[in-house]
């Protein structure tokens, strides 16, 4: 009996260190695959390498996976539920000619293994500590990209871009609130500037809404604690707002010296930051219409998309045109009931942390993007609904 607990105990570990060394591995891919696409799109070398090293990262998940029957039933029961969504979709004639082969081999391939892989972590510390420490490296790589590919641009920022480094910053900003080391929010404060230079304005509503749910939802914080931190918050804020004009002269100055001509800046210069919609409007106003006539039953997953890049841009629009009112709101608010309960469980600081750093990344899901193409969301997902016994209890 001993030995069969040494034995499961080190399986334990064992598992941990590669589950969470192939998520944080693939968090790293989407890293090298924004050089690749900005810097060395010609790099056969580069391209072929991250291919690689992706298929070898779910190969060494799916390994751990089949060794274990409840693991390998989990697999497959979520499987055959991805397969059988894009059959009824498919068999419904309303996904077109949209590129839903690769959709589907995204969700099969890569991001079921990873949420999987994410549900069977017992130690959420190792997790945070191997995300960190890839967020740091990615600092001066993602800002290095942004600066040397800003003229080859077709725009003046990259929505893609600013996604990627907002994931970093909330990777540091959860960092920091485990161990309150003004190193981690430094960097995602230099960060956060980059995104205001060279992204869109969705980046920071994952960052408002990290600060949100850890100030009102989170239970790691005392009620006075709480307090205290919002009147620091609302002194700063006040202080912003009274020099708010200079502010946003500076950082536009410091943008143009850079060599960047900041879109969000200006947007908030000219009072358009919330106002202007970039035609979201008119392409929700259509998806609301295709809604209205199949309220019921919906057109299924991808359905009635556009294109592959013209999609709602509202996770609540796009579960209501897939699957109806009755069964889209269902699924609303099933999903809203699974995150705000991990966020408020009481549990370790690093799975608290963990768990604020996905759902606020997830936050972006409402103005721009789709589930369907986000990994984060499915190993969210997954990171909430695990009900196991954090093998970490030293910092509950």
């Amino acid at each position: 009996m001993s030995q069969n607990n040494i034995i499961n105990r080190k399986k334990i570990i064992n598992d941990n260190n590669v589950f969470c060394i192939c998520i944080t591995s693939y968090y790293a891919i989407t890293i090298l695959n924004r050089v690749l696409l900005s810097l060395l799109q010609g790099s056969a070398i580069l391209a072929t390498t991250i291919r690689l090293v992706t298929h070898g990262l779910i190969l060494l998940v799916l390994s751990r996976l089949i060794v274990d029957l409840r693991k390998a039933f989990l697999f497959i029961i979520l499987e055959t539920i991805a397969g059988l969504a894009f059959i009824l979709s498919l068999a419904m004639g309303n996904i077109g000619d949209t590129n839903w082969q690769a959709v589907y081999e995204q969700i099969a391939t890569t991001y079921i293994p990873l949420s999987i892989a994410a549900y069977y972590i017992t130690d959420r510390r190792i997790l945070m500590k191997c995300l960190y420490l890839v967020a740091i490296v990615s600092v001066p790589i993602l800002i290095a990209i942004a600066i040397l590919s800003y003229g080859s641009w077709d725009y003046s920022y990259d929505m893609s871009l600013g996604y990627v480094m907002a994931f970093s910053v909330l990777i540091l900003l959860a960092q920091f609130t485990v161990n309150s080391k003004i190193f981690s929010l430094a960097l995602a404060g230099i960060l956060s500037a980059f995104i205001l230079f060279v992204g869109s304005r969705g980046p920071f509503i994952c960052v408002i809404a990290f600060i949100i749910i850890e100030l009102l939802l989170s239970k790691r914080y005392s009620r006075k604690k709480k307090v205290g931190i919002i009147i620091f918050i609302c002194v700063c804020l006040g202080i912003i707002l009274i020099n708010f004009n200079k502010i946003l002269m500076f950082m536009y100055k410091v943008s143009i010296d850079i060599g960047f001509d900041s879109r969000s800046i200006l947007l908030l210069m000219q009072g358009e930051a919330v106002s202007h919609d970039s035609g979201r409007n008119v392409l929700q106003e259509y998806y609301m219409e295709l809604i209205q006539r199949k309220p019921i039953l919906g057109y299924g997953i991808m359905g009635e998309w556009i294109s592959d890049g013209t999609y709602p841009h509202n996770i609540v629009l796009e579960f209501l045109l897939a699957f109806g009112y009755p069964i889209g709101i269902f699924f609303l608010v099933v999903l809203l009931f699974i995150l705000v309960k991990a966020v408020r469980k009481t549990s370790d600081i690093y799975s608290n942390a963990i768990i604020i750093l996905f759902v606020s990344y997830c936050m972006h899901l409402f103005v721009s993007g789709t589930y369907l193409k986000v990994w984060q969301f499915f190993v969210c997902l997954a990171l909430c609904l695990s009900n196991k016994k954090w093998y970490s209890k030293k910092n509950r």
